[in-house]
């Protein structure tokens, strides 16, 4: 693929170098480009999961996303800011002349970081706006999300069940939460755990955001016509053993799911609720018959994600009274409590990485009564906690006083 400037290496990626690399080796290029490679690298060492860039009157703003929140990383001249915009349109093979419409674009680089080769999917899209141009930049870097179910951060109890629900031959597996709560990321780790040699797995996403060696993996594309409904309907006749949908966006693919389920697949799927036990109602309300959600429901997985203390800087120190209060509530007492410090290694913010707060509902047959019964969330919630069900407050707790997340942190994400 083409580029206007810039490296490729023999595969054909775009090669990315810091400053500092270019300088040792004598291969500065030009600024605008050396200012480009900057900010992709020193992102993708951050461990970014996005770039913002926003073209404003006097400067173009650019932001990184880390670990989920975003952080000013630099503020460009305006005398550059053309152009490091356009550079970027280019990369990602956009029309650089027109900032009236939103365009979409991708590319693959290559990083030298430690000796060692990384490649890195980008995703560019660009939305116009009264004071100019804004492109988001998304980082797959398939090394950092594509996780093992095992550093997710289930507790053991909930990881050796989803791995038994996994080796069902049938059913409906839902994981929930709001957007960016890594529930793709999950599914991904939960299908890691199947030998596609022996059992089929078809996947339809939108898009696509890493590949599973010995999987089918389909992306839905409205532009030529292949639509989500058509593609649930195409991935049945592949003779699936185990279907992964992106998404239950309505009542025909939550319908497709169920029905699915109910002839002898294993289904996987995201639903965008607060929680576990709303899931049942939300479904209840796009027009599922209890019997369906009652015959075809098996597990619903409901999470967050929040940031983890950085190891090397955390601090321990003394619960307030306000803290030890709510931890009596749920019949712990704790003495010593960890909070984030900052140091080099977390960009002082006091977090390095991220990991998951969880509840795991599994449909009982107490459950299912509820469910037929039209039962209000409260009712279904009570139910649930006599069989054991362990709500998003207490499994967070465990992590704070674990050291791995702070209470502070905790509270941010817990409504």
């Amino acid at each position: 693929m083409a580029r206007a400037g810039g490296m490729l290496n023999k595969a054909g990626f775009y090669l990315v170098q810091s400053r500092e690399q270019k300088l040792r080796l004598g291969m500065l290029e030009d600024p605008i480009i050396n200012v480009v490679d900057e900010i992709l690298f020193q992102a993708i060492v951050a461990r970014a999961s996005d770039i913002h860039v926003h073209l404003q009157q006097e400067a173009l703003i650019i932001r990184l996303r880390i670990d989920g929140v975003l952080q000013l990383f630099q503020e460009i001249t305006s005398e550059q800011a053309l152009q490091v915009l356009a550079r970027f349109k280019i990369l990602a093979n956009l029309d650089v002349s027109d900032a009236r419409l939103p365009q979409d674009g991708k590319c693959a680089v290559l990083i030298l970081l430690n000796g060692a080769e990384k490649i890195v999917d980008l995703r560019f899209a660009t939305m116009p706006s009264v004071n100019g141009e804004k492109l988001l930049i998304r980082i797959l870097d398939t090394a950092q999300h594509f996780l093992s179910l095992d550093t997710l951060g289930l507790s053991s109890v909930q990881e050796a069940i989803l791995l038994r629900l996994m080796q069902m031959p049938y059913g409906l597996i839902l994981t929930t939460g709001p957007t960016g709560a890594g529930k793709t990321t999950t599914l991904y780790a939960l299908l890691a755990t199947i030998n596609a040699y022996e059992r089929q797995v078809v996947t339809l996403e939108d898009p696509v955001e890493y590949t599973i060696p010995g999987i089918v993996q389909s992306q839905v594309n409205p532009k030529i016509g292949f639509s989500f409904e058509q593609g649930l309907r195409a991935m049945l006749r592949q003779d699936p053993d185990v279907m992964m949908i992106g998404e239950i966006r309505d009542r025909i693919s939550a319908q497709i799911a169920m029905e699915a389920s109910l002839t002898g697949h294993l289904v996987l799927s995201t639903l965008h609720t607060k929680d576990a036990i709303g899931s049942i109602i939300r479904l209840r309300e796009m027009g599922i018959d209890a019997y369906l959600l009652t015959a075809a429901l098996t597990a619903i997985l409901g999470q967050r994600i929040v940031r983890r203390l950085c190891a090397h800087c955390k601090v321990a120190d003394l619960p307030t009274e306000q803290e030890a209060m709510l931890f009596e509530q749920i019949g712990r007492n704790v003495v010593k409590l960890w909070r984030p410090h900052g140091c080099a290694l977390c960009f002082n913010t006091g977090y390095y990485g991220r990991v998951g707060i969880y509840e795991l509902c599994l449909i009982s047959d107490s459950l299912r009564d509820g469910i037929l019964k039209h039962y209000s969330l409260t009712e279904l919630l009570n139910i649930a906690k006599q069989q054991g069900f362990v709500s998003f407050l207490v499994d967070g707790f465990e992590k704070v006083v674990a050291g791995v997340v702070s209470f502070d942190e905790l509270m941010r994400i817990i409504d």
